[in-house]
């Protein structure tokens, strides 16, 4: 669909929009690119998306930590940024998944510009790379999240440097350290999870701009290259009691091989959905809205949610 295909190169871009789509009576629909504004929004005939561009977790150090984080950071959903200055560490062949810079840390603002959507992590092997990268990441715009990793002792004498050096206490005041989760890790990968976990608990507040749930580019790929029917897209528009999935969760089916990108519960609601779907390609329609009742399924299969969900089905 075109409207998504240019959202794509927007939000590739780094700027983020809103879909705003009205559902009329007769069956019919008019979607709309807007400014960004709300995550997601549904008044019983109008849903407005949110498509900010992906979150971005950079890790300063491509030793043991670095390696395991960056295979959470990606099965998380982050895109990831490695920056080390050792070719033996930072190469595509040891992080084949990830963007990789290796230069000096001496050179960051060469090489890189940090934003708001970002998630820093500085897992060096010194606390004078540590230093440098402190200073970058408090030099530009405030990414979401900043941690490093140390002693006590290492980490007083970098912010005690910090602070000789005139950056502001109160962004400073900010920084995680000691990083991530209080765990009892011990092992790199132990400690890659305790910082993977600091970094989902950031991600979840409510003050962040990105809603419960980031974009999956996997989706808006799909949507920006669906040919007429193939696809249907389920977004569950409203909750009752418990139920596996809140307001704003999507996934796309495709009704010909029954493939599906991302998730509003799983099970049997999805099971459901495709059914529905293919019926509503049958129909002719563009869109439907129903309700799924979990309670029987849960109840007969001791599930623990038990709650219902209102989805809308379009086709893209």
């Amino acid at each position: 669909m075109e409207l998504y295909s240019q959202l794509l190169s927007l939000v590739a871009d780094g700027t983020p929009f809103s879909v705003t789509t009205r559902y009329n009576a007769d069956g019919t629909r008019t979607k709309s690119l807007t400014d960004a504004s709300v995550y997601s929004e549904w008044d019983g005939g109008t849903l407005v998306d949110f498509y900010a561009p992906e979150e971005r977790l950079v890790i300063f150090g491509a030793g043991h930590i670095g390696f395991a984080l960056a295979k959470l950071g990606k099965f998380l959903g982050f895109s990831t940024l490695i920056y080390d200055d050792r070719p033996a560490f930072a190469n595509e062949k040891r992080f084949p998944d990830s963007t990789v810079v290796c230069d000096g840390f001496e050179r960051l603002s060469e090489n890189l510009t940090l934003t708001k959507r970002d998630y820093v992590v500085i897992v060096t092997r010194g606390h004078k790379h540590d230093a440098d990268c402190l200073r970058f990441a408090l030099s530009g715009e405030e990414p979401y999240y900043l941690g490093m990793i140390g002693s006590r002792r290492r980490v007083a004498i970098v912010k005690q440097d910090i602070l000789d050096a005139g950056f502001s206490g109160e962004r400073l005041a900010k920084l995680n350290s000691p990083i991530g989760l209080n765990i009892g890790a011990v092992t790199p990968e132990e400690i890659s999870l305790a910082i993977a976990g600091q970094i989902v608990e950031y991600r979840r507040k409510t003050d962040n701009g990105v809603g419960d749930f980031p974009l999956d580019i996997e989706q808006l790929q799909v949507l920006a290259a669906a040919a007429p029917v193939d696809y249907v897209q389920a977004v569950v528009v409203a909750t009752d009691g418990s139920v596996p999935r809140d307001e704003g969760a999507r996934m796309i089916v495709n009704v010909s091989d029954g493939r599906s990108f991302g998730t509003i519960g799983g099970g049997c609601a999805e099971g459901d959905v495709l059914l529905r779907a293919r019926d509503l390609v049958r129909s002719g329609k563009l869109w439907t809205l129903y309700e799924l009742d979990l309670t029987d399924d849960a109840e007969d299969d001791g599930m623990v949610c038990g709650g219902t969900m209102e989805i809308l089905l379009e086709v893209c």
